[in-house]
């Protein structure tokens, strides 16, 4: 009972209506990925529609719409703080942890101002507050509105500078580091995706136990 009040809970909050707003604003990516082929077909690629297109995959890992399968915000569909905040692969991360540490990354904005220091090993993988709903929703919320703000600064970036390091210390390209945190966010979807799988499947065997 405890679970599916929960569930419910999520589902109808704040933070799912955020959820569902951006999986819906999802789906006008899939004519923008026309209007890139036509762009293609017609030799119209140009370094300003190629910031066009990082932002948009940036989009699509992290609200959906990508081909592979599921974002980051479709793997975290109808959790809840329980299940975020279990542990059911032993010595992996819980899906709370990959939520904050998803957010330390997109402290790239950092970087994009000019920052040079990289970050800390708490600002990379920040501890877990107490599992209250409202602390799993103000995470999801902090995670969407960090991704906001990187694609934002995506679309202002100067496409000069694209092939160029952000700061003198990463010497990374800019470009390399944008598609990066692309790969990133997808990369730990799967494992969100594999997580709660695991829960999911160690709490059937713990009911089914406690029947026989």
């Amino acid at each position: 009972m405890e679970e599916g009040r929960h569930s419910e809970e999520v589902s109808t909050g704040k933070g799912w209506r955020w959820i569902r707003k951006r999986a819906m604003a999802a789906a006008h990516l899939v004519s923008r990925d026309m209007e890139d082929c036509g762009d293609l077909a017609r030799g119209n690629i140009t370094v300003s529609s190629e910031l066009a297109r990082l932002e948009a995959q940036l989009e699509r890992s992290f609200a959906g719409g990508a081909w592979h399968g599921p974002s980051v915000l479709e793997a975290l569909k109808d959790l809840t703080p329980e299940t975020a905040y279990a542990h059911p692969v032993t010595a992996a991360h819980s899906i709370w942890e990959l939520v904050l540490h998803l957010g330390g990354t997109y402290r790239l904005l950092r970087r994009l101002q000019g920052e040079d220091a990289r970050l800390t090993p708490t600002e990379d993988w920040p501890p877990v507050p107490s599992s209250t709903l409202f602390d799993w929703r103000e995470a999801i919320r902090s995670l969407g509105d960090l991704n906001e703000q990187v694609r934002g600064e995506i679309r202002r970036f100067d496409p000069r500078h694209l092939d160029e390091p952000l700061t003198p210390s990463v010497p990374y390209t800019a470009y390399t580091q944008f598609i990066g945190i692309t790969q990133h966010d997808l990369y730990h979807a799967g494992q969100m995706v594999l997580l709660k799988k695991a829960w999911l499947e160690g709490r059937g065997a713990e009911l089914g136990g406690r029947r026989t």
